[in-house]
């Protein structure tokens, strides 16, 4: 049996493979799904899709990818027993394509590999999608040939796509059938039609997915996500990766990776110096400065992992205090998903200043709430959600969460405590307005005015 080092030429089916096709899909199903409060189970949802998008590829071959998501869109709400979506709405589900994410190991892997393949793109998308997606989550990845179903006018699982292929790459790299290798996820869209033209393929086992299934399975490697990771030098660390981002901020991404293993003074980062209220009040442009590259620190699984809810709480505060708020967002579910973080473990800080204090208790006691909102909708900080087949059905059971006991007995804002405050952030009565139409009733009990929608979006 041949090698895989024997072959010269990788195709990827990327949507699927290399990119969260299932996940992409529902992340553009929230809007309708939410506002209709629809608790349909995945596997229903990504079945109906499957469905709907087979068929119409089948009948309207030459339709652009984008066109053809908005086309099915009203069909597949209909089915999923959803209200019939506007124009615009459709357009915008078709148009997500671009934005689905990459796996969180394909672009490592896709560096490693093309040290010793050539790599070619044979995708059922459309050519303005895919380039979308290339400059986005697959961080404008060099492919050595791009290929897709809009080139061909036809879709997979359609035996011209790969014979189209086969040709091209005779024709630009010289590369022989012999020495292609698909590599794909779906049994439907690849496996079995690379099979049919001769071509050998890979399959990538992703955990969990739905879509491109069959029962008859055929392969001549398969490569399960941990496999995958392995072979391309990659671990739940992703340690080249990390270092991707770090270079985005550190002269000396290793030497800053090293320190990350280093623990000093504790394996825990602690608490930084805190900003003063006063200081940080309506001050967007401090708070930018300090979250501009938050969101690559949250991607290090190391930093993650020395991370902290104290310190956590303290970026959601100093998110609220300066009017920063859509930070709020990310951050509640970056604390949500990190799941050996209790509520109610969270200590005291005993802070100091009686502003910062008061808004810190106020948010572990909002926190409580808005998690246990999540619970009763299904959701479970582990990603195993629960989800309803119908709006009818019951809410799932859960588990109710508890705060701390420390938070009930830190005072409300007093009158004193704003004396140095800028007069538009006080009201009449002397309470602190950080949103002048707030009305979170456990802010107000300790004279702060404010609005709490971001711990609430998913």
């Amino acid at each position: 049996m041949s090698q895989l080092q024997d072959y010269r030429l990788l195709t990827f089916d990327v949507y699927g493979t290399l990119v969260d096709w299932e996940g992409g899909i529902l992340a553009a199903l929230q809007t309708s799904l939410g506002r209709n409060s629809a608790q349909l189970s995945r596997e229903h949802i990504l079945h109906v899709f499957h469905e709907l998008e087979r068929d119409q590829q089948a009948k309207t071959p030459e339709m652009q990818y984008s066109d053809l998501l908005a086309t099915i869109h009203p069909t597949l709400l209909q089915q999923l027993g959803l209200p019939t979506p506007t124009a615009e709405e459709s357009k915008a589900f078709g148009e997500s394509v671009g934005h689905w994410p990459a796996f969180p190991d394909t672009v490592d892997a896709l560096k490693q590999l093309s040290k010793h393949y050539k790599l070619v793109v044979l995708s059922n998308v459309d050519r303005e999608s895919f380039a979308k997606t290339n400059a986005g989550s697959l961080q404008g990845f060099p492919f050595d040939l791009i290929i897709t179903a809009q080139d061909i006018g036809s879709y997979k699982p359609d035996i011209n796509n790969f014979k189209y292929m086969l040709s091209a790459v005779k024709e630009k790299f010289g590369v022989e059938p012999g020495q292609v290798l698909q590599t794909a996820q779906s049994q439907f869209h690849d496996h079995h039609p690379a099979r049919k033209v001769g071509i050998k393929s890979v399959w990538i086992v992703r955990p969990g997915a739905i879509m491109g299934n069959l029962d008859d399975t055929v392969y001549d490697w398969r490569l399960h996500q941990w496999l995958w990771r392995l072979r391309n030098l990659s671990t739940p660390l992703r340690l080249r990766g990390s270092l991707v981002r770090l270079r985005r901020f550190h002269e000396s991404p290793l030497f800053a990776l090293i320190r990350l293993l280093i623990p000093f003074p504790s394996w825990k980062f602690p608490v930084p110096d805190p900003v003063a209220p006063i200081d940080i009040l309506g001050n967007v442009e401090l708070e930018e400065n300090k979250l501009e590259y938050l969101d690559d620190l949250r991607s290090i699984p190391l930093w993650r992992t020395r991370d902290t809810p104290m310190r956590s709480l303290y970026r959601m505060y100093e998110a609220m205090i300066s009017g920063m708020y859509e930070a709020l967002g990310p951050e509640t579910e970056y604390f949500w998903y990190q799941r050996h973080w209790s509520l109610k473990g969270i200590r005291d800080p005993q802070d100091a200043d009686p502003v910062r204090y008061a808004i810190l208790a106020c948010l572990v006691e909002e926190l409580v709430v808005a998690f246990n909102w999540r619970l009763s909708l299904g959701l479970r900080r582990d990603r195993n959600h629960i989800m309803r087949e119908t709006g009818k059905d019951s809410l799932p059971p859960y588990a109710p969460l508890s705060g701390p006991t420390w938070t009930s007995s830190v005072p409300a804002i007093s009158p004193e405590n704003l004396n140095r405050f800028p007069p538009e952030y006080v009201s009449d009565d002397s309470k602190l307005v950080l949103e002048s139409d707030g009305l979170n009733k456990v802010f107000a009990r300790r004279n702060i005015v404010t609005n709490v929608g971001w711990l609430y979006t998913i």
